[in-house]
């Protein structure tokens, strides 16, 4: 909670730290000193000075902008929690000020945590990363245990037409994608890009072609890969 709070008049332009909004020379505004920093703010704003707000983040910043609104809500790896901006402002250390490697802009932000409604949508989209994460790594084991198990048919390039999953494939020759179809499982990684030797590849894709490992068909496997090609989307 700020201390020290004044009433004073703007001797240049400045952004309220509360509102977020700009001062004009001239304005009547209060001023409050916190962590040894000075803030601003329009008379209507004050308020925001003695909001209670137990949550202190600071970072290197870009400039003297590059400092969050009041409230922006964000999650804090620090504290594993959802936080809304109270009150923010940058400070500019100096060599003078610091050990000479860390000069610069500092932005910093007092935070009180968010509530429900405001933590709703950030807490879904983290557990929506969470659950793309957790099946591309998935799909990455897939990829592992099908080529560690499974063989590479070179009597014939194969035109494979069956369902076709977690595709990865770009124009540059790159990325790989799981087919499932009758009798067999595939893992095909795409070896088309310059450089790569295109007679190893024994499966026909349209292009330079891919190489392709298989397993007998195998009910779990087929379930695990369509599961995990629905959650990384």
């Amino acid at each position: 909670m700020a201390s020290d709070i004044k009433k004073l008049t703007a001797k240049h332009p400045g952004v309220c730290a509360g509102c977020g909004k700009q001062f004009r020379t001239g304005d009547q505004i209060l001023y409050a000193r916190e962590g040894g920093v000075g803030m601003a703010y329009h008379p209507a704003c004050g308020g925001a000075a003695t909001a209670p707000a137990p949550f202190y983040v600071a970072w290197r910043a870009f400039g003297r902008d590059d400092v969050p609104k009041p409230g922006h809500v964000f999650f804090s790896e620090r504290d594993n929690k959802v936080l809304v901006v109270v009150r923010s402002a940058s400070y500019y250390f100096r060599d003078d000020e610091s050990d000479g490697e860390n000069a610069g802009w500092v932005a910093f932000a007092y935070c009180r945590e968010a509530t429900q409604e405001e933590a709703g949508p950030i807490l879904a989209e983290r557990e929506r990363a969470a659950r793309q994460k957790a099946a591309q790594a998935e799909i990455e084991e897939l990829h592992r245990l099908i080529r560690e198990r499974g063989d590479i048919p070179r009597d014939r390039r194969y035109r494979l037409g069956g369902e076709v999953l977690a595709d990865t494939t770009t124009v540059y020759g790159t990325g790989s994608y799981f087919v499932i179809e009758p009798g067999w499982i595939w893992s095909v990684m795409r070896h088309g890009m310059d450089g790569d030797d295109w007679s190893q590849n024994n499966v026909d894709d349209g292009g330079a072609g891919s190489i392709g490992w298989r397993i007998p068909y195998d009910d779990t496997i087929a379930s695990r890969i369509r599961a995990a090609a629905r959650l990384s989307q």
